[in-house]
């Protein structure tokens, strides 16, 4: 490597530490002496003068950094000819703004398609958008049908969304299905929507059932969204989603027994949330002693959070020795939520003076409030 080019990396260097320490100035100075001072013919230049054209714009010298770019751009450097549509965008130069997206785009650049439609859209020029979407559409890129179906729903066009999502849901593209789904429910058109999830769900692939499930809930064919449900958590063992999911949906149809024996199962399976979930269900459903049943079994086997659903359950029933009990074991176990709930349970039951000592003092191991320090 020679001298000189030595001193240029060294200069390189330099700005960029300047830059990362927020020496903005200094940092353009020195990239100014990269960008202007003599090279050998191999010397990359193009780096430092896209780095000093962003610092010019950041510190709103957009001018300047248009400058900068322009003699980049003119070049053929695409990575120039993108700053520089940003920077007049930024200066309000909208029309020349597209004017480079637009040869980037003519070049095959998907990236400067995306560019376009959106400056497009952000100027309100959205007949213009529509086209350029259109035609990244058409290669098969789904962020563009995604953005072309939006605008031609806002426009009150909705056939020709549906359109639009069509050709990639007929052969088989999971989210254009669920676009396309989603699209026709919104539109009234269940019984389509129903019809694109039933194929794959027939073969018994998860995503289609879960979407198919969801879908008849919500339009009302609850009985065969159970079905559906039914088949997704036997087929799917690996998530503990499908067997939630069902056991709302049962208990939501008034089928509690049902719905009871599917929180049982999810608890077999290792649910973590099962447990809870059913000693909740047999609460609202008014099965006190079932749900005492659930929470004794897990108590006695030290599950904290346990016991402090069972002391909450059994106050309710004005059951208040047997709650207390139950929250000092709780504490016990290490259970911090429980000292305050106890103490609170304390108050309320007239032992005011206790449970401001135990507060204090805390419990002693057997369980009984601590007394005061000597």
């Amino acid at each position: 490597m020679t001298q000189a080019r030595q001193v240029d990396d060294a200069l390189g260097k330099l700005a960029e530490l300047l830059r990362k320490a927020g020496h903005t100035d200094e940092a353009m100075a020195a990239l100014q002496r990269l960008v202007t001072g003599p090279h050998l013919d191999d010397y990359p230049v193009d780096y430092p003068a896209r780095e000093l054209a962003d610092l010019l714009a950041r510190t709103g010298r957009v001018d300047e950094a248009i400058e900068k770019s322009q003699s980049l751009a003119d070049r053929g450097n695409n990575y120039a000819m993108e700053a520089l549509a940003g920077f007049l965008e930024e200066a309000g130069k909208l029309d020349e703004a597209a004017a480079i997206w637009q040869r980037l785009a003519g070049r095959d650049d998907i990236y400067a398609m995306r560019m376009l439609a959106e400056l497009l859209e952000r100027a309100n020029r959205i007949g213009e958008a529509m086209t350029v979407w259109q035609a990244a559409a058409d290669r098969g890129e789904t962020y563009a049908m995604e953005a072309l179906a939006g605008l031609l729903q806002r426009a009150g066009r909705t056939c020709d969304a549906v359109a639009v999502w069509q050709p990639a849901a007929e052969s088989g593209e999971v989210y254009a299905i669920r676009m396309l789904a989603q699209l026709l429910e919104h539109t009234g058109q269940p019984e389509k929507a129903i019809a694109l999830f039933q194929p794959g769900a027939d073969r018994g692939e998860s995503a289609a059932l879960e979407s198919l499930g969801g879908l008849l809930e919500r339009v009302g064919r609850t009985d065969e969204a159970i079905v559906t449900w039914q088949r997704l958590a036997a087929a799917d063992q690996t998530s503990d989603y499908p067997m939630r999911n069902l056991a709302g949906l049962l208990e939501r149809a008034g089928r509690v027994d049902e719905a009871a024996d599917v929180w049982e199962r999810a608890d077999a399976s290792g649910d973590p949330l099962a447990k809870d979930a059913l000693a909740e269900l047999h609460v609202r459903a008014g099965r006190i002693q079932e749900a005492v049943a659930v929470w004794q079994a897990a108590a006695q086997g030290g599950d904290s959070a346990a016991m402090r659903s069972l002391a909450a359950l059994l106050s309710k029933a004005d059951l208040m020795d047997l709650a207390e009990w139950w929250l000092r074991n709780a504490v016990q176990y290490g259970d911090t939520e429980s000292m305050a709930e106890l103490a609170a349970l304390m108050r309320m039951t007239g032992q005011a003076d206790e449970a401001e000592q135990l507060t204090r003092f805390g419990l002693e191991p057997g369980g009984l409030t601590a007394d005061p320090w000597q």
